[in-house]
């Protein structure tokens, strides 16, 4: 019988880009879902029901959320193909380190930037 993968995700995600890597690193078949982020499908919504964001992988119906999580749990499940991560353990937690600064540095950069405000002109000083 074989695995039924299906990665829930958005084109220009690069969490969901990340995903895909590993998966093509590892050659997993996999069924890719896109999804309308303003509005979320009832498959995202039933696998994703905290957060409701993607990425999702659903691996024989069970999902696994969080771009970094699925990437480790794709490197557990699917062993027999080259690691993702290195076996030291001290190697290991580096790369996982490194990961998780590269989600900080992108979260700091999707964030909205405010906008410079201009000062309100006191009508008292004008005169």
């Amino acid at each position: 019988m074989a695995e039924e993968v299906v990665l829930l995700g958005f084109w220009a995600s690069s969490f969901a880009m990340r995903v895909k890597i590993a998966l093509a690193e590892k050659e997993i078949d996999y069924v890719f879902r896109e999804q309308n982020l303003f509005n979320k499908s009832s498959l995202l919504l039933e696998m994703n029901p905290v957060y409701k964001k993607i990425p999702v992988l659903i691996h024989e119906g069970k999902p696994i959320c969080e771009s970094l999580i699925i990437i480790q749990y794709i490197d557990e499940v699917w062993k027999h193909k080259a690691a993702l991560f290195p076996s030291n353990p001290c190697e290991r937690a580096d790369a996982s380190h490194d990961s998780q600064a590269t989600n900080h540095v992108k979260a700091q950069h999707d964030r909205p930037r405010r906008s410079k405000r201009i000062p309100k002109k006191n009508p008292k000083f004008l005169a």
